[in-house]
């Protein structure tokens, strides 16, 4: 839902279907959003600009990002006369280290996205991405940083496989991935195609983690189109 204020600026806001069964309940969801409201200042997340839970359900407003989701343009890039045709090779890199750099600050701050989609990236003007997540997020304390850093952070590295695939193919994905694996043999790279089974496998341990991954796909940029 699109929400103009009296200084004319466009929100998106978004409605929780849920009511609260306690004060220790409403208390909880307000600490839950309050922290995602304060790592969202990272400029690869969506901004967060106001939690209200004074309505009978909870609302949230967020930046307006004019190109929507990833999924819509992913969706709608393809011809020339697609109104997403300046989305190219190099707004696909970036908006992958985009995301890359965002889940990456997710995690040093002890938070598990646990919903990583393309519905849940949002485009600017400039096809910059901007990842949101208010549903699945969860907080964790320091003391739990390797549970959360090894371990928690499997899921989404496999849907960020999955987005990365889906970007340079063009192959929609289902999320999770469950047991059904892209076809890599789309993927012209074979640096490329290596990381990502990678990051699809089964065994959690031989998986890159999010600070790993931003550095290892920024060094081979180069080798993401073909051999």
């Amino acid at each position: 839902t699109l929400l103009e204020t009296d200084t004319n600026i466009v929100y998106s806001q978004i409605i929780f279907k849920k009511s609260f069964e306690s004060q220790q309940d409403k208390n909880e969801f307000l600490a839950k959003m309050s922290k995602i409201a304060e790592l969202s200042m990272h400029p690869a997340l969506l901004h967060i600009k106001k939690i209200d839970i004074l309505n009978p359900s909870p609302t949230i407003l967020t930046e307006y990002q004019s190109n929507g989701t990833l999924s819509n343009v992913i969706l709608n890039s393809s011809g020339p006369d697609s109104q997403y045709s300046q989305f190219n090779g190099t707004k696909k890199l970036i908006v992958i280290l985009g995301i890359a750099l965002s889940m990456q600050f997710y995690y040093l701050n002890y938070a598990e996205h646990g919903n990583l989609t393309p519905d849940n990236i949002f485009l600017d003007d400039h096809f910059y991405p901007h990842v949101l997540n208010i549903e699945k997020i969860g907080v964790f304390s320091e003391g739990q940083k390797w549970i959360v850093r090894k371990k928690r952070q499997s899921a989404d590295v496999s849907n960020f496989a999955l987005i990365i695939y889906e970007l340079i193919t063009n192959d929609r994905q289902s999320y999770p991935k469950g047991d059904k694996y892209p076809d890599l043999r789309k993927i012209e790279s074979k640096w490329l195609r290596i990381f990502l089974m990678k990051c699809l496998s089964d065994d959690s341990s031989r998986k890159p983690i999010f600070e790993n991954i931003f550095n290892e796909l920024f060094k081979n940029k180069s080798g993401y189109q073909h051999d």
